[in-house]
């Protein structure tokens, strides 16, 4: 990866963005002022990608749009807190103090207007700016306020500030909030996977941005400490894995980048340059996962092909004008500290190697990859996003939510267009005088009895109590093969498996037997086949990739389904 690549990718990015549309937004701003950080973002951006050469033909505009934010940030506080949409001057500030380095560097507006807009960011003053702010050391404030102490450090990395007790202040709490594997939990429970990676990206930035504060080696420890699970975690499809809020969305992997490049450069200073080029590899599958979804016709912000204006899939804050023009912010981020010299090696997530890897309590995620398959379980899920099962199995080269990407939760707080009958995984359960209970919710009970891996395969052997009486024993087997999954228990077992109808583009077919269950999408092929008779069970449920059928496999005291993607 080269810096180049990145500030290609922020341009297709932007092309999602028509000159139409940047001046409808423009004008809701002027009227209401800056109500979230959807605009700075997109203003940054857009003068970041001119400082390289593209977008020229908005510079007049840009110039318009930074005036007014570097006008309005610092007073913009109490518009933000009225006007429910979240505010978010502790994303921007960062943001266009970078906007104003690389425009500056370039040198396309004269000493005028670029110091028209450095007056505008050194008046802001944190009290009066930032909405989400720690007091004291031990106040229980999430990433909003690291978001904070990052915005203050660029301002001191300009030369605007030094509010060095305001920033240490924020990072006090934010220390609170590291697990034993050095991720951080957004939530005091079931935290989400993305913002283990956005806080953690925020600790690279303080630090790229020259943080020398009393936290700098704690930060630097509990990256180093998480090192090896960011770069296991990753899919066989360069993803990041599922997980709670603000999942399947483009800017997901622009994260991935930004600490992958870090970690490149840590473990070529410590003198591992094999380390530094798996790293470096990684960062490439993470941007050309990301970059072969933007290379659609229609440029979307969320993995699916719904309408954007339908927002299938996404949170009431996930909106097209916030999260498009985030996937350009992050990857920027990862250009900022990108090594152009440092050689690709080979990813754990492309080569034929086998592991399993648990995140512990906190996360309650379990991964297996053997070859080129890779399936993640969620141990204990987060019941307004997931379910608990296997809620992810990927093949290297085929389409991510072939089989499955993410779980379905019954009530997400996101879109699916219609309500969900019920949650979905690729989940056991029994059948009872008729009833079907699947281990799906918080009345299932997840334990890892035994894992292992070896040259050609990785497993899981898992302990699933439900309802505190039901137990059952299932045993997860990845190969470059496929997937096995052998369960047994009493009587009366029952599976359930997704089939993807449509992403809102493309539909499946589907080819139905008693005992084997074939599927093709995409120029792909999916197969089910099992011991146990497989039936439609008339359902349908959606996550954020799309809409899927529900089929089910019946059996005695003992199923085992073959799960195999060519």
């Amino acid at each position: 990866m080269k810096k180049t690549d990145y500030i290609n990718i922020m341009d297709r990015v932007l092309d999602a963005y028509s000159d139409e549309h940047i001046n409808q937004f423009f004008d809701e701003v002027k009227e209401n002022d800056i109500t979230e950080h959807g605009f700075p973002r997109l203003t940054s951006n857009i003068g970041i990608l001119l400082s390289y050469g593209k977008k020229l033909r908005l510079k007049n505009l840009f110039k318009e749009m930074m005036d007014f934010c570097c006008e309005h940030i610092s007073t913009c506080k109490e518009a933000t807190v009225l006007a429910k949409r979240g505010g978010g001057n502790e994303f921007s500030v960062r943001e266009l103090c970078l906007c104003l380095k690389e425009v500056e560097e370039a040198k396309l507006f004269d000493d005028e207007v670029i110091n028209n807009w450095k007056a505008g960011l050194k008046r802001i003053n944190p009290p009066d700016c930032y909405k989400a702010i720690a007091k004291t050391p031990t106040d229980h404030i999430f990433n909003w306020a690291l978001f904070g102490a990052v915005s203050e450090q660029a301002r001191k990395y300009m030369g605007f500030a030094s509010e060095d007790e305001f920033i240490e202040m924020q990072l006090a709490t934010q220390l609170l909030h590291i697990d034993k594997n050095g991720m951080y939990k957004d939530a005091d429970n079931h935290p989400p996977m993305l913002y283990d990676l956005v806080a953690r990206g925020l600790f690279v930035m303080l630090l790229t941005l020259g943080y020398e504060g009393k936290y700098k080696k704690d930060i630097e420890d509990l990256l180093l400490k998480s090192a090896d699970i960011t770069l296991m975690m990753q899919s066989v499809t360069g993803e990041m894995p599922f997980g709670g809020r603000s999942n399947q969305f483009y800017h997901n992997e622009a994260w991935l980048c930004l600490m992958y490049e870090y970690y490149a450069t840590v473990f070529l200073k410590k003198g591992d340059k094999e380390k530094a080029s798996q790293f470096k590899r990684a960062a490439t599958l993470a941007y050309t996962s990301a970059k072969d979804g933007l290379s659609k016709e229609t440029i979307t912000h969320i993995k699916n092909n719904f309408p954007i204006d339908s927002s299938f899939g996404c949170e009431a804050y996930a909106y097209f004008d916030k999260y498009m023009v985030s996937a350009a912010s992050f990857f920027y981020g990862a250009a900022f500290m990108c090594d152009d010299n440092i050689e690709e090696g080979v990813a754990p997530s492309e080569d034929s190697s086998s592991y399993c890897m648990e995140l512990g309590e906190d996360f309650a995620k379990l991964f297996l990859k053997s070859g080129d398959y890779v399936c993640q379980i969620d141990l204990d899920a987060n019941m307004h996003y997931d379910a608990n099962g296997i809620g992810r199995i990927h093949k290297k080269g085929a389409p991510a939510p072939i089989c499955l990407s993410v779980p379905v939760a019954k009530e997400p707080k996101y879109n699916t267009g219609t309500p969900n009958p019920h949650y979905m995984s690729l989940c056991a359960g029994y059948e009872d005088s008729g009833e079907k209970i699947y281990a799906l919710e918080d009345n299932s009970h997840y334990e890892v009895i035994k894992k292992e891996s070896t040259d050609t395969y990785s497993m899981c052997e898992l302990k699933i109590t439900i309802d505190n009486k039901k137990e059952l024993k299932e045993i997860i087997t990845v190969t470059n093969e496929g997937v096995t999954i052998e369960v047994s228990g009493d009587e009366n077992l029952i599976f359930m498996l997704p089939a993807i109808k449509t992403d809102g583009k493309y539909e499946s077919q589907i080819s139905l037997e008693e005992n084997n269950l074939s599927l093709a999408f995409m120029e792909h092929n999916l197969t089910y086949s099992t011991n146990g008779k497989i039936s439609y069970t008339e359902n349908t449920v959606a996550n954020r990739n799309g809409i899927y059928y529900v089929y089910e496999i019946k059996g005695d005291n003992n199923l085992k389904i073959d799960i195999a993607i060519s």
